[in-house]
């Protein structure tokens, strides 16, 4: 399949989903995370998070940010505003009482919190619609996250979350960005030689 029919089968795959299914699936997705990287957050990281997109029927990322919140105040959570004319995406640090709105393309933004420099971020989570068993993915296609992630500091980790399993593979272009791993429901994908 071409990337453009992966995200129309995938998509509706995902929106097929039930509303309470697809948030057990998001907290077993969340659990495996905060199992992967549990000495990095009790050390204290910064997180980069994708907020989800309710119509999209992405994962949702709340639960995560909420226990980071609530459990780990060492770790701290940074979420995206991304400029759709530049391409540019800019990251700002959220606590419990930062406000959020969403854009006019459904996308939750934080009306306040401070400007973090993209150096400073240690793992992102990558929002996608599918991924390969060699860890690429296929997002929605504006290129925003390949990017953003080519300017992240060299130890930063990129973290994509499926309901799915992977797919045998896609046309990739240089401008792809592999990701480190991937977290499903049941397993967690590694990627990576650095991993």
């Amino acid at each position: 399949m071409t990337k453009s029919e992966i995200r129309k089968v995938y998509l509706e795959k995902r929106t097929a989903i039930g509303f309470w299914q697809r948030n057990e699936l998001s907290q077993n997705i969340t659990d495996q995370f905060l199992y992967q990287f549990h000495s990095k957050i009790i050390a204290g990281c910064n997180i980069h998070l994708y907020l989800p997109i309710e119509k999209k029927a992405e994962v949702n990322t709340n639960f995560l940010l909420k226990v980071i919140a609530n459990r780990f105040r060492k770790s701290k959570i940074i979420v995206p505003i991304t400029d759709f004319k530049t391409g540019e995406m800019s990251s700002f640090l959220t606590d419990e009482d930062t406000l959020f709105e969403e854009n006019k393309y459904g996308i939750p933004e934080p009306i306040d919190g401070k400007l973090i420099d993209i150096q400073l971020i240690d793992i992102v989570v990558v929002p996608l619609l599918a991924f390969s068993e060699s860890g690429h993915r296929v997002g929605y296609g504006g290129g925003f996250y390949d990017k953003f992630l080519a300017n992240t500091n060299p130890d930063c980790i990129f973290v994509g979350f499926s309901f799915f399993d992977p797919i045998d593979t896609f046309e990739t272009e240089n401008t792809d960005i592999q990701l480190d791993y991937c977290i499903t429901p049941h397993k967690i994908w590694s990627f990576s030689s650095r991993n």
